[in-house]
């Protein structure tokens, strides 16, 4: 993620929507490679899918996830079920691509709730 904000633009939606499609694909490389899903009860058909996108456009809405709102995620993500995780973390960026603007600062800012989304996610979900 750090790394990534060295490549945002400032003018160039396009590259940027290019670079969190990158992005998403590294993490899921590394997920698949060095993380496994943690032995869980979640229930697939209780799993409130249409919740995750409001809970990620609430969090990119003023750009920033307090103590708060990461403890809501957490508590969120422990009702993912296995086969819901990489679907659920490729949402937040998928999302995230509705609020890229043409300020490279608030960019960044996206990025790292994204960053601090998907860490909520893997350490919920994943070992």
């Amino acid at each position: 993620f750090r790394i990534g904000c060295e490549y945002l633009t400032e003018d160039d939606a396009d590259a940027n929507v290019q670079l969190l499609r990158c992005i998403n694909a590294i993490v899921h490389a590394v997920e698949m490679t060095c993380l496994v899903p943690k032995d869980t009860d979640a229930d697939e058909d209780s799993f409130p899918d249409e919740e995750v996108e409001t809970l990620y456009k609430e969090a990119f809405a003023d750009l920033s996830v307090d103590q708060e709102e990461s403890a809501e995620l957490v508590e969120f993500f422990a009702k993912c079920p296995k086969s819901k995780i990489i679907s659920t973390r490729a949402a937040a960026f998928k999302h995230a691509c509705d609020f890229l603007s043409d300020d490279r600062d608030t960019n960044v800012a996206l990025l790292r709730c994204i960053n601090v989304m998907v860490h909520a996610l893997e350490n919920t979900c994943m070992v």
